[in-house]
């Protein structure tokens, strides 16, 4: 394994325990929050650090998503609606991650260590953050909020994890800032807006999805 100048035995003992959840693909949520802090000071990648930052920091006030939405709301109109490039629907000031980045940056974390996941785990491992990241908040000195929100488009469709922008004490909308495909949640349950924790469980072997300990995926 590659070293990566860990500060002591024992946060290398915690690195391989994680390590090896990965490999196996044993791992639930629960596992990649903890993992993610454990190695945040050791990420490369851009968005995956960024990630890893809000995971750790649930209410952060800078980093690469706080200025993409102090961009948004700076360059609203008075009414607080948000400006669009002439003839088309993009934002002025919104930058995405595009689909497929964080499972990128993922497995090139992963590789320093030997190991290559495919692209289920990945997902997985995705998935999980998605999970994570619900609920969490940027709050732009002066000027509003970020809420970061899970919405669902339907079952087999696509998974997004979206910014609700808040202009002051007003809600403005919400924007699409990363999506995951195949949506496993079940048709016509949780469609839209997903306000309430869901957990990501591993259930003979597979990860499922559980809201208020039952299983809706």
């Amino acid at each position: 394994m590659q070293n990566w100048c860990l500060e002591d035995k024992k946060e290398e003992q915690l690195l391989n325990h994680y390590l090896t959840l990965l490999k196996n693909r044993s791992f639930n949520e629960y596992d990649i929050y903890a993992f993610l802090i454990l190695v945040r000071s050791y990420i490369k990648g851009k968005w995956l650090k960024e990630i890893s930052n809000l995971i750790a920091h649930r209410v952060r006030e800078k980093g690469e998503i706080y200025n993409i939405i102090e961009n948004i709301i700076l360059n609203s109109d008075s009414r607080g609606e948000f400006e669009v490039v002439p003839h088309t629907k993009r934002i002025v000031g919104y930058k995405g991650m595009r689909k497929g980045v964080l499972q990128g940056e993922l497995k090139q974390l992963i590789m320093c260590y030997g190991i290559t996941l495919d692209k289920k785990t990945l997902d997985e491992i995705v998935l999980c953050i998605f999970s994570i990241l619900n609920n969490s908040i940027y709050k732009i000195e002066n000027i509003g909020t970020g809420i970061i929100r899970l919405i669902s488009l339907g079952y087999g469709k696509e998974l997004w994890l979206g910014t609700e922008i808040w202009y002051g004490n007003k809600p403005k909308g919400t924007i699409a800032f990363s999506k995951l495909d195949n949506n496993k949640i079940k048709k016509n349950y949780l469609f839209g807006w997903i306000r309430e924790p869901i957990e990501i469980l591993r259930e003979q072997g597979e990860l499922e999805i559980f809201c208020g300990g039952v299983k809706i995926s």
